[in-house]
């Protein structure tokens, strides 16, 4: 993840190399990806990429959720039309 200080110790610095620390942070970021995402407004959705859709709730709610694992390849999705 990080560098190493002049006397060897592993540090959490980021080492400078950004393909290195990108591909170590994303590596570490996927594996602890397991849960659900969800979203609940009373805004219009406008799109989403939620393959069940949005679900009706109480008061006019809404409710779009994203199962994320680590083989989840797009990251959940939504554009909200919010009034003023």
């Amino acid at each position: 993840m990080g560098g190493t200080e002049p006397d060897g110790v592993a540090s959490d610095e980021p080492s400078g190399d950004p393909t290195t620390d990108m591909a170590e942070t994303d590596a570490d970021r996927n594996e602890a990806l397991d849960g659900t995402f969800t979203l609940t407004t009373d805004a219009e959705i406008g799109m989403h990429n939620e393959e069940g859709g949005a679900q009706p709730g109480p008061g006019g709610m809404k409710t779009l959720t994203w199962r994320v694992t680590p083989l989840t390849r797009d990251a959940p999705t939504a554009s909200l039309r919010l009034a003023k």
